[in-house]
């Protein structure tokens, strides 16, 4: 299988897996709400609740004590991971720049002293020193070069 093909596969099996990936934190919040809704339908008449107000009540009370821990565990925590996980990144982002500016002043100094020193040892040389472009035209000389050449 050429390595094109692999690629397309790879994407496709992907593709699928990212849509059903995406579906189950759904299919876990709804499947609850329809169990105990169920539950709470049956419960009531069995219990001789007729007022709309308890009925509402105990609705209420039963979709919270399951919607709450199931959205602190699938909702809240993903989020906050997640949170985290940027805040860290953030974290490791500016530390990187900072050491990265550092090195780049560090190699700014570092060629400042190179080329110093490189300028200090055409000057001193009692040779005459030409740079000369592709085009014959003198791009630096030394003072000995101008003193030999005026």
């Amino acid at each position: 299988m050429k390595p094109e093909e692999r690629r397309q596969e790879q994407n496709a099996a992907d593709s699928v897996t990212g849509s059903v990936g995406s579906a189950w934190p759904v299919a876990v919040l709804v499947i609850p709400i329809l169990l105990v809704e169920t539950g709470v339908m049956l419960l009531l008449p069995a219990i001789g609740v007729t007022s709309p107000l308890t009925s509402l009540f105990i609705d209420v009370a039963a979709l919270a004590a399951v919607m709450v821990p199931l959205n602190y565990f699938l909702v809240y925590r993903r989020l906050m991971a997640s949170l985290d996980k940027s805040h860290r990144s953030g974290e490791e982002l500016r530390r990187l720049t900072a050491s990265l500016e550092e090195q780049v002043k560090d190699r700014t100094t570092m060629l400042a002293t190179s080329e110093a020193e490189v300028h200090s040892v055409l000057e001193s040389s009692a040779e005459g020193i030409l740079r000369i472009d592709t085009k014959g035209i003198i791009q630096m000389a030394n003072r000995a070069a101008h003193r030999l050449l005026g």
